[in-house]
């Protein structure tokens, strides 16, 4: 087996992937608009049910803000059983600027809107073989390994949906972040390093992902670095002052996530951060390494995710057997293997998605870049020639499953906003378009809380009726057991209780308690707790 070498070591190979992924993403282009991308649109507009954003490049990404009308009015939107002191809100004003240019110049060509984000993905790719490049000694172990980068099919929905374009924006600085690091500390001079933190400051504004490039920074300190320990921790002193500045800022400025048992923040949750990210993260690190999608983790019973976390150990382990000649031998295998580990840690304050894995690959498939060519299979004579057969196989196996298989998956997976849109119509059209319904209140017996949230929004933004209010009593995560006392009264009893599964925490979080007797009033009803279980 041998991989073409010339190519992949070709000085313009950073813009050739990055013209290959741009190109495996191109079906995005087809699909329109999804979710939060209603919500952004509906506040921009002033598109009732919610009010005109104020600030739009400090408020896009406020989901849920801490008071005001607006806050009244998403409130209104959202489950009974939410946290009464419930907060998510984001400060991205950098991707922020980019979505409202869309906005205002061809705010309903929507194609449009997809080509700028696939502008900025491929911007991302180009700017991570460009850090490939910075670290690697071998230029077609950092070709082989931009190749691997390019067509990761769980980058699909970071690129594919316009609301999530913040993780590519954020991509493309801390990329830039780690890369400018590497060639300061390599001696390249100190505007190297100043470049760091600038990118850094801008990866930070673009998206809160981009502090997993921070990750990078650390192992490449422990591991990359050749000096004492004094000098390398006063290599990272400059960044560690950018975070902290932007922390405070983050926090003076009043954004936060809060009362949402999925958004953890772990400066002021530390104990429940510690509790969930270990399970998040070897979800996640299954995600990297096996094609196995952890999207669906949210509705996966406790019981089945921890499971899933001891799959996930047995992969470590296993990675570990298949590495462990490399680690053990090359420094540059101990920084990708520590990066990519390092930066999970961030992801790990919301729920696993394969779309949390954009820093994560930087380090896992540089890695196996290099286990590749340990092997001889970039036309060099192989480090490891006694190599177990094993050895072989499985490294060939992750070489097909992540570039054989996962270039048509990327383009396959950049229509998933379509079949978000798909799924949401079904609810969005359940009442014909013109139904009277504007005086009526919208009751679902069970349902889903985010799709039935954003179907108002989606109504209003399609021109179609609206009602005055919209009530969901019940998650669709159990059977329920109903019953009508009286006239006014429904009883509502779910199999199991409320609350079993994670995808009915996302505006209640694990502390909010309820109790046999309380209230809980809404615009149109009264909800009242009638049992609690243990």
């Amino acid at each position: 087996m041998r991989l073409p070498l010339h190519l992949l070591s070709h000085r313009r190979w950073p813009w050739i992937v990055a013209a290959l992924a741009f190109i495996l993403t191109l079906p995005a282009l087809t699909t329109g608009i999804a979710l939060d991308d209603w919500l952004q649109r509906s506040r921009f507009l002033g598109v009732p049910p919610v009010e005109k954003m104020a600030h739009p490049v400090m408020d896009l990404f406020v989901f849920v803000p801490p008071g005001g009308t607006y806050a009244q009015t998403v409130s209104e939107m959202l489950v009974w059983w939410k946290s009464p002191d419930l907060q998510i809100s984001f400060l991205r004003p950098l991707s922020a600027a980019t979505q409202l240019a869309d906005w205002r110049l061809w705010p309903d060509i929507y194609w449009l809107h997809h080509l700028h984000s696939l502008a900025w993905f491929a911007l991302a790719i180009a700017a991570v073989a460009w850090t490939y490049k910075q670290v690697s000694s071998v230029p077609a172990v950092a070709g082989l390994a931009a190749l691997l980068f390019a067509v990761e099919d769980a980058h699909a929905l970071p690129a594919a949906w316009l609301a999530n374009r913040n993780a590519v924006i954020a991509l493309l600085f801390g990329a830039l972040a780690v890369g400018s690091h590497v060639r300061w500390r390599k001696g390249d001079g100190t505007r190297w390093g100043i470049a760091a933190c600038v990118a850094l400051v801008l990866g930070l504004f673009s998206g809160e992902s981009a502090l997993a490039a921070v990750g990078y920074l650390v192992a490449w300190e422990v591991f990359g670095a050749n000096e004492s320990k004094l000098r390398r921790g006063l290599a990272l002193l400059p960044s560690a002052v950018v975070v902290v500045a932007w922390r405070v800022a983050y926090v003076r400025l009043g954004y936060r996530t809060w009362g949402s048992g999925l958004y953890i923040d772990p400066g002021r949750q530390p104990l429940e951060f510690l509790r969930e990210a270990p399970a998040r993260g070897l979800a996640l690190i299954v995600s990297q390494w096996t094609q196995l999608q952890c999207d669906l983790y949210l509705a996966m019973p406790r019981a089945l995710q921890l499971g899933l976390a001891a799959i996930g150990l047995c992969v470590v382990a296993l990675l570990g057997g298949l590495f462990w000649k490399l680690l053990r031998t090359e420094r540059e295998a101990r920084f990708w293997a520590a990066g990519s580990v390092l930066s999970l840690i961030p992801a790990c304050a919301t729920f696993p998605m394969d779309r949390l894995l954009t820093f994560s690959g930087i380090g896992a498939f540089g890695l196996l870049a290099m286990q590749v060519s340990e092997l001889g299979w970039l036309g060099s004579p192989s480090a490891l020639p006694q190599a177990k057969q094993a050895v072989r196989w499985a490294t060939g196996a992750l070489v097909v499953l992540h570039l054989v298989l996962a270039a048509p998956l990327l383009c396959l997976r950049s229509l998933a906003p379509r079949l978000l849109s798909a799924i949401v119509d079904k609810s969005v059209r359940y009442v014909p378009e013109n139904a009277p319904i504007r005086e009526e209140t919208w009751v679902v017996v069970n349902g889903f809380d985010i799709f039935l949230a954003y179907t108002p929004l989606i109504r209003g933004g399609m021109g179609m009726t609206v009602p005055k209010a919209t009530e969901m009593m019940a998650s669709m995560m159990a059977d329920l057991e109903i019953s009508r006392p009286d006239e006014n009264t429904l009883v509502v009893r779910p199999d199991g209780g409320w609350l079993q599964y994670d995808l009915e925490r996302l505006v209640c979080a694990r502390s909010t308690s309820f109790a046999p007797g309380q209230r809980i009033r809404r615009k149109t009803m009264v909800v009242e707790i009638l049992e609690v279980t243990s």
